[in-house]
């Protein structure tokens, strides 16, 4: 659909403002998520760090993005069920599954995993405490990395080193430390997105085509 912007969103309208805002955050999340499926992809060399990065900010922008979500549900309601379609119930039930995610608040996902993901991404003061931890119990100290010598080259060099700090600090905030856990906290914290991802593409298809439309 090709239109003009003002055909579609308007400063005084609650509802444009929040489709444009929710576009923004399908982009953040759509980013992030395009570049941990590239590294998943790519057979010959998985790019450990970068992946780990991508989700890691991939956590960061859920995170906001649930908090928007949950304050603007109200608005996010009209969006969804005004027009009625045959897709409102599906998208319904896919609305409720987010806002479900960040309650009752005190032993939700949100506050478990993304919170402290979130911090620990991007509250480097904090990350001292789990660095401490991590030398004295969590990391591998009989492995080798490879640096430049001193001198040389690093503007391109990845420290392989920071990585697995940055990896261990990020999984260091699933409170069940066991394989089964932290790889189904792993699945979630990209399945979450993406069914966000979903919910939003409809909720702005849904609305440009009713603005067009009308």
């Amino acid at each position: 659909m090709e239109f003009y912007l003002k055909d579609v969103f308007q400063e005084k309208d609650e509802l444009s403002i929040c489709v444009l805002n929710l576009s923004i955050i399908r982009n953040d999340l759509k980013y992030c998520m395009k570049y941990v499926m590239d590294c998943f992809a790519n057979e010959t060399k998985i790019e450990s760090g970068r992946q780990i990065y991508s989700q890691r900010f991939m956590v960061v922008h859920y995170r906001e993005a649930l908090y928007y979500i949950i304050e603007n549900s109200d608005t996010i309601h009209k969006l969804i069920e005004e027009p009625f379609d045959d897709y409102v119930t599906v998208y319904q039930e896919l609305f409720k599954s987010q806002l479900d995610i960040g309650k009752p608040f005190e032993d939700s996902f949100l506050k478990k995993v993304c919170i402290p993901m979130r911090n620990g991404t991007v509250h480097y003061k904090d990350n001292v405490r789990l660095i401490k931890k991590i030398l004295k119990d969590d990391i591998d100290k009989d492995r080798t990395y490879n640096i430049p010598k001193y001198g040389g080259c690093w503007s391109d060099v990845d420290y392989e080193f920071a990585d697995d700090f940055a990896i261990n600090i990020f999984l260091n905030e699933i409170e069940e430390k066991s394989i089964d856990n932290i790889l189904d906290t792993l699945t979630k914290i990209s399945k979450y997105p993406m069914d966000m991802i979903k919910l939003i593409d409809y909720i702005i298809a849904k609305f440009i085509n009713n603005k067009l439309t009308k």
